[in-house]
C-alpha cells in the first residue's frame, strides 16, 4: 500500500543511518556485539538491559514497522536480558497529539519526559 511503500522509501533513504536496521544482513554482525556485552556483563558484574529507540517514521506511521524491534527483542530473550521497546509507548503518545520530535531521532522536551519516565520505570521494576 502507499504508506507502505512511503516508510520503505525513507528505509532505502536513510539506509547508512537507522534504514540498515531492517536488513537481516545488518543483525549477522550486530548480534555477536550485544552477545559480547552480555559475556562482558556477567564477567564484570553489571546489569544488561536494552532499551531500543525507534526513528520518527516509525512512530508517526499507522502501521507498525517494527522490523528492528522485532530482532533486538528476540537477541534480548536468547541472551536473557531485559528489553524495553519505546515504539509502543512513543506512538500512543504521538497518538494522543503530543509533540516528540525535534528530527527523526532527537526529542523535544516532552519527548525526552516521556522516555525518562519509561526507562526509569523499567528501571525500577527490575529493582536495580
Amino acid at each position: 500500500d502507499k504508506e507502505q511503500r512511503k516508510f520503505y522509501q525513507q528505509v532505502l533513504d536513510h539506509f547508512r543511518d537507522w534504514g540498515g536496521t531492517w536488513s537481516p544482513h545488518a543483525w549477522t554482525y550486530m548480534r555477536p556485539v550485544f552477545e559480547e556485552l552480555k559475556k562482558l556483563s556477567v564477567a564484570h558484574g553489571f546489569k544488561l538491559l536494552i532499551v531500543c529507540y525507534p526513528v520518527r517514521p516509525q512512530v508517526e506511521a499507522k502501521a507498525r514497522f517494527d522490523d528492528p524491534q522485532r530482532h533486538l527483542e528476540d537477541v534480548a530473550k536468547a541472551l536473557d536480558v531485559p528489553f524495553l521497546d519505546m515504539l509502543p509507548i512513543l506512538a500512543a503518545a504521538h497518538g494522543a497529539g503530543e509533540d516528540l520530535f525535534l528530527d527523526h531521532c532527537h526529542h523535544t522536551a516532552t519527548g525526552n519526559r516521556i522516555i525518562a519516565e519509561s526507562v526509569f520505570r523499567f528501571i525500577v521494576d527490575r529493582q536495580l
